[in-house]
Order: C-alpha cells, then structure tokens, then sequence
C-alpha cells in the first residue's frame, strides 16, 4: 500500500483514538478541529473531561514531542472548554491498523 496521505494518516489516527474513548467510558465523543492541522477530540469521562490533541504518525516515522506553542494553545482551549487536555501519540501501519498502545500525555 506504502506512504498514506497526511490527512488520511490524521483521520485514521482520530478515528482509533475515538473507538479507544468509547470503548473506556467516555461518553459524548466528539472530534473537532480547533487548530490548523490538528484533530482534537472532546469526551466526557467521569473522572474529567478531556480534550485530546491526536498525533498520528505511520510507521516508520517518529514521534515528534508537543512544542511550547502547541501546548500553550492547547491548555488555553482546554481551559474555556473547561476540560483537561492532553496529547495522544498514534502509530499506525500502511493498513491503517494502530501499532502498539497509544501514549498519552497530560499537557501541563
């Protein structure tokens, strides 16, 4: 299949971190874009409510780690949303089946 294109890589990745929220009992999922080339998922735990940045990559790429402007933006929509926010790193292969767990990061 090879190289997919950044938007399907994106999508996918959405797409897995969606099913994982449903599938631990977040309720009231929503995906949304609140920054440029970002996909941001909204979920309703009962523990906090979250807004998760998705980071996606297809193997063989890397991870990048979140950079301060990023973070800034992200903490500050989490804030007047009033939920948590984290990052969540997404491997997924030329398939489109996610690789290995997903790793999540609260943004502090």
């Amino acid at each position: 299949m090879g190289q997919l294109a950044p938007t399907e890589t994106t999508t996918m990745g959405a797409k897995h971190l969606e099913n994982w929220l449903n599938q631990n009992g977040y309720t009231d999922v929503g995906i949304d874009s609140w920054q440029q080339d970002s996909v941001d998922i909204k979920a309703t735990g009962t523990v906090e409510n979250i807004l998760v940045q998705a980071r996606t990559v297809q193997l063989p790429g890397q991870h990048q780690p979140i950079n301060g402007t990023d973070k800034f933006a992200l903490k500050e929509i989490a804030e007047r949303l009033n939920r948590v926010p984290y990052s969540a790193f997404i491997t997924i292969d030329e398939n489109k089946n996610i690789v290995g767990e997903i790793i999540w990061e609260r943004v502090h």
